[in-house]
Parts: C-alpha cells; sequence; structure tokens
C-alpha cells in the first residue's frame, strides 16, 4: 500500500471508533480529502459547512502519534498475551496473559519504527478483510 492509502485507511478504521480527524486538526471544518502523503506531512483539502475549500499541510506525526487517534485505531484495553504476541477478548495460552493499554503499546511500538507508517500497515484489513501479515 501507499502512504496515502496507509493514512486514509487508517484514518478511516479510527472514525469507526469513534476518532474525528478533521476535528483533531480544525475545529470548524467538516470534511477533508486527501491529496498526497509522503513519509513526513500530509497534505489535503479542506471543507467548510458552507462548502468552502482550503489547502492545508500537516505533519504525520500530529495525527498518527495522537492519544485519540491511537485509542481509537487500536483500542484501549484489553488482554495481550506475551507468548504468542496477540491481543484476545481471553486468553487459552498456558503463558500469562497480561491486561494492557493496546494503545500505549503501540505507540511505544512505533516510536522505535523508521516508517510508523509501515508499521500501521500492519494492523489494516484489505479490500477482502484480510488483515495484513507484513
Amino acid at each position: 500500500m501507499t502512504n496515502k492509502e496507509i493514512l486514509q485507511k487508517s484514518i478511516e478504521k479510527a472514525e469507526k471508533n469513534g476518532f474525528n480527524f478533521i476535528q483533531s486538526i480544525f475545529e470548524t471544518m467538516e470534511k477533508y480529502e486527501i491529496k498526497k502523503c509522503n513519509n513526513k506531512y500530509i497534505d489535503f483539502y479542506t471543507y467548510s459547512k458552507t462548502g468552502s475549500k482550503a489547502h492545508s499541510y500537516s505533519h504525520i506525526n500530529e495525527l498518527i502519534f495522537n492519544h485519540d487517534f491511537a485509542k481509537a485505531f487500536w483500542g484501549i484495553k484489553g488482554i495481550w498475551c506475551p507468548k504468542c504476541n496477540t491481543k484476545y477478548t481471553h486468553c487459552d495460552c498456558e503463558f500469562n496473559a497480561t491486561i494492557c493499554d493496546y494503545w500505549k503499546y503501540h505507540l511505544q511500538q512505533m516510536v522505535l519504527e523508521k516508517e510508523p507508517l509501515k508499521y500501521i500497515e500492519k494492523f489494516l484489513k484489505d479490500e477482502n478483510g484480510i488483515q495484513n501479515s507484513k
């Protein structure tokens, strides 16, 4: 996937879970359209309720490291099994699973990545509903 596709799909996933991308950046805007995206910046248009259009830029890190985005994208709490590195609603593994804040864990992992968008890509589903396994 391109960076633009990763970003668009990750925003869509977070928005399904209650995150409002455009209001996190511009409170007076109603919708947006991503024009292009590279490893550092999002180039997009914003539209107000009256239909006026504005061209804007934002640093990708402002979005992907936003706590509200991370909570909506990965979820807040759950059971994580360190043996099988999987999150569960319950864990049948013989290893002791722990309750953790998913979003905090993944933000910590993203900080270590050279390309954080590629880390996010691993948690997106393709057009057939299959989660990437990269």
